[in-house]
């Protein structure tokens, strides 16, 4: 019995070392397979890299050359040089200054200038204009379109900074005798090119309303703009509006139509008879008046 056990134990080690191990040929048989596939991997990277390579050299070629024949039909073609420069719409800022700011001459090319760069720095160097466009006419003029800001107040009482009707700072060269001056407005915020803020847009706003109506007959010479919750428009005539309404400052439509009910009743107030005696009227009150009366 000890003989067969031993004798079966051999022959199960021998078995499993039958199954571990591969024959010679197996392991013979795996290698050149295993070296066919690599190379047959490095090969597919290859053709794929010189494709790229193909495809990418082709595009940059392609794009150069597009590039080279639209420089040849425009940029570089001198039937389109520029030889007259046409400039509407400048009242105050003379054509030579607006050919300065925008380094435009005769002799370039209409096609070889980036016309919006141009337009953006030359609004942002001029607050003064609100608007430019320019446009080629072939096949050798520029025509240059401005629309200057209109000065709606005086930024204080000296010196060229005056207000647009929507807020901007600029300064103007012409006459500003009879615009009306915004006074009290914090001068360390007031430059070229920024907006007024906070009362003085609803100051702004009150000259916009009694422009675009004469027939309140209001003729302002100052607004003074020092208090955050009223303005005091002081007239020509020597009269003075403590002046609020509801929404004030919104610079919404229900703001507008709010001032415009408190200008009418102003207006029919100072017209009246007993008006015509006024120094002060206040109408900062919601009722049916404009506001208490204080004679002269």
């Amino acid at each position: 019995m000890a003989f067969s056990k031993k004798k079966v134990n051999s022959r199960s080690k021998k078995g499993r070392r039958t199954q571990k191990q591969p024959s010679l040929i197996q392991l013979y048989a795996k290698k050149p397979n295993k070296r066919r596939n690599q190379s047959h991997a490095k090969a597919k990277v290859a053709v794929s890299v010189v494709s790229l390579v193909v495809l990418v050299s082709l595009a940059v070629g392609l794009l150069a050359g597009s590039r080279w024949i639209v420089a040849k039909l425009y940029s570089r073609n001198s039937t389109f040089v520029i030889k007259h420069i046409e400039i509407k719409g400048s009242l105050m800022m003379s054509p030579a200054l607006v050919r300065e700011y925008t380094k435009l001459d005769e002799g370039l090319n209409l096609f070889a200038i980036n016309i919006k760069q141009i337009r953006n720095d030359f609004l942002r160097r001029s607050p003064s204009v609100k608007f430019m466009d320019i446009s080629r006419d072939l096949p050798d003029t520029l025509e240059i379109n401005i629309i200057e800001r209109i000065p709606l107040a005086k930024l204080g009482k000296r010196g060229p900074l005056v207000v647009g009707r929507y807020g901007m700072i600029f300064v103007f060269k012409g006459p500003t005798s009879q615009l009306p001056v915004l006074w009290g407005y914090d001068s360390r915020r007031a430059r070229p090119g920024v907006k007024v803020f906070g009362i003085a847009q609803a100051a702004l706003e009150t000259l916009r309303a009694i422009d675009e109506d004469p027939s309140l007959g209001l003729d302002v010479a100052r607004v003074n703009v020092s208090h955050k919750d009223h303005l005091f428009l002081h007239l020509t005539d020597g009269k003075v509006i403590k002046l609020a309404w509801n929404d004030m400052g919104m610079q919404t439509d229900i703001s507008q139509q709010e001032l415009l009910k408190v200008l009418d009743k102003v207006s029919i107030a100072l017209h009246s008879r007993r008006g015509m005696n006024l120094a002060l009227l206040d109408a900062t009150l919601d009722n049916d008046m404009p506001g208490n009366y204080a004679q002269r």
